[in-house]
Parts: C-alpha cells; structure tokens; sequence
C-alpha cells in the first residue's frame, strides 16, 4: 500500500493549486486507502482534508511543512530565504488523529 506524506493543498500558497477534497478524491480515484496532506507554514486545510476522508473512506495523515533557521540568522535580523545563506531548512511535521 502506498501513502503520499507531502501533498500539499491551495493552502500553501504558490506550492499546491488543488483543494483538499480534490486531492482525496483523486486518492480514492487511485484506489489509496490513506493520504497525508502537508501544507506549508500551517494546517489551514486540516478540517476540510479530513471531511473528505472521512466521506471517501480514507485514512488521514495531517502536517505542516515548516521553516528551521538558526537563531543566529533570526536575532540578526536576516530575511531568512535561502538565498541569503542561512543554516536551517524545511522540515515537515506529521500527525494523526487516533479516533475517527
């Protein structure tokens, strides 16, 4: 069984161009049991992602996908886009929920 862990929705801003509910309903179109969604900078699209699981009969997996950056980046002030060379990177967060 295979599970997508970095799908991101419109949520994500200049990342991800589908709703949530069109990403599950292409997962059940490929006959997945489960997907994860993993927006970028929040969860915004939590709720709606797990309404349509739960009305396609998937398992949900929810995170985020966030920004690391040293602190000495931060306290200097820095734009801290990749560009300028800052340490850090971005690191995606998972979870579920155990009851549904």
């Amino acid at each position: 069984m295979f599970t997508h862990l970095h799908a991101r929705s419109w949520f994500s801003f200049r990342a991800g161009g589908s709703p949530p509910e069109a990403l599950v309903a292409e997962a059940a179109r490929l006959g997945m049991a489960s997907m994860a969604i993993t927006d970028r900078h929040g969860v915004y699209g939590v709720v709606r992602f797990q309404q349509a699981c739960k009305e396609y009969g998937l398992r949900h997996v929810f995170g985020a996908e966030v920004p690391i950056y040293s602190s000495d980046t931060m306290a200097a002030g820095a734009n801290p886009a990749p560009s300028n060379g800052a340490v850090g990177g971005h690191h995606s967060a998972l979870g579920t929920t155990i009851l549904d």
